[in-house]
């Protein structure tokens, strides 16, 4: 299923990023950035991105952002304000 011949028609298919330089870069790319809008700018970002950390915590902080975000989008708190909360709830998860 990872073999770049069999992986790359399914991320053309269901419009994917792909997650291995082979096909990101490699011949794959072309056919990919056909069918995928913005493409090469979203392939470019992969660099900056990273995993999520493996702590336990985790996914209190993932629950933290999510509702910051859902605050500010709903108007109800701004922006500041919201992450602001999120960072202190996640500094309490984490036991700071």
């Amino acid at each position: 299923m990872v073999e770049p011949k069999i992986l790359a028609p399914w991320l053309k298919q269901y419009g994917y990023l792909p997650t291995q330089k082979s096909i990101g870069q490699g011949p794959y790319a072309a056919s990919l950035n056909q069918t995928i809008p913005y493409y090469d700018k979203m392939i470019s970002m992969i660099s900056f991105g990273s995993s999520r950390p493996s702590l336990p915590e985790y996914p209190q902080v993932a629950d933290n952002i999510r509702e910051a975000i859902h605050e500010v989008y709903f108007n109800i708190k701004d922006s500041k304000h919201a992450l602001d909360d999120a960072a202190r709830k996640s500094a309490k998860a984490l036991g700071w």
